[in-house]
């Protein structure tokens, strides 16, 4: 199943914080959960997958460098796709500690601040993710 988190970040004064990647595409920071492989014993490794806490700290540190994340809560998962190929979307409310530098230029060009996201080409996932704010706070 494929997994993607989320950070959910509103600035109170200036709204959703959203990244711009190349393609033009707005999305919250965050990105898939990557398998790690680590040492059990001697030559013995073993390959899992990294927590969302493990992936959203990582993509944040790569996505908003100068910052990290100060405070986590789950705001919900999100099941989407077919049976087939289930995609599940992990989105979290966070908090960030810090001095934000600037993007990471490599998959984010830019971030901005809005507090009316479906003005912009939204990536799917981020999509979802504010369908379903609208749904539990008729925003």
């Amino acid at each position: 199943m494929k997994i993607t988190v989320l950070a959910l970040y509103v600035d109170k004064n200036k709204g959703f914080l959203l990244g711009v990647d190349k393609a033009g595409n707005h999305k919250l920071l965050g990105g898939r959960l990557e398998q790690k492989k680590t040492q059990v014993y001697d030559s013995i490794f073993e390959k899992r997958y990294e927590s969302d806490i493990e992936c959203l700290f990582r993509e944040v540190s790569e996505e908003a460098p100068g910052t990290i994340i100060d405070k986590i809560q789950l705001y919900k998962p999100i099941v989407n796709g077919t049976s087939i190929q289930p995609h599940e979307i992990h989105v979290y409310r966070v908090t960030f500690k810090g001095k934000f530098r600037g993007p990471d230029r490599k998959e984010i060009i830019k971030v901005i601040y809005t507090w009316n996201p479906e003005k912009y080409k939204l990536s799917p996932a981020t999509k979802l993710t504010f369908d379903e704010l609208k749904k539990d706070y008729n925003f």
